[in-house]
């Protein structure tokens, strides 16, 4: 589909996606620990629902991760410190809409949190993790928010520096 040089994976694996990875992390276990600090048990429904946060988690994760890199990504691109990715077939798909970041990270944000939301609720009631104490909450929570970011931050990037070409014809 299209080829990356070494300037462009190591921008879009090491200095987005690792970075961004390890922010939600550290985010994520702070918003959860400050959430539920006052509780010793927390449950995916009921008294301490931890379900609600969920779903914000992923919304907010995808949302903002999305948003923040596709702006930085442009900019970065558009000042020529990155090339953009040239690929004739995300240039057709990317013709057809005009890059809008902050709309297309509200609609991304729409989708994966009415796909992932189920999904993850029924892994935590197939594996019986309905009930969990704080450090265990904390700990799901900061990782899932690291997974969510290692999947979305490249597929934000790409998509940002393939569309910037876009940009530079309508500025």
């Amino acid at each position: 589909m299209f080829s990356l040089s070494k300037r462009q994976k190591k921008y879009i694996f090491l200095q987005q996606t690792a970075v961004g990875v390890i922010m939600n992390m550290i985010m994520n276990a702070v918003m959860g620990w400050v959430t539920f600090k006052s509780a010793k048990t927390l449950s995916l429904w009921g008294e301490n629902c931890f379900a609600i946060d969920l779903i914000m988690t992923t919304f907010m994760t995808v949302f903002m991760t999305s948003l923040l890199v596709s702006k930085m990504t442009h900019k970065t691109v558009l000042n020529g410190k990155q090339e953009p990715i040239d690929s004739e077939k995300l240039h057709a798909l990317l013709r057809k809409s005009k890059p809008a970041p902050f709309l297309g990270s509200l609609l991304l944000a729409i989708i994966i949190t009415t796909v992932f939301i189920p999904t993850l609720f029924w892994l935590l009631e197939f594996i019986n993790a309905t009930v969990l104490s704080l450090k265990s909450y904390i700990i799901i929570k900061a990782l899932y928010a690291a997974f969510l970011a290692m999947i979305f931050t490249p597929i934000s990037v790409i998509l940002a520096m393939s569309e910037t070409k876009f940009l530079k014809k309508n500025e």
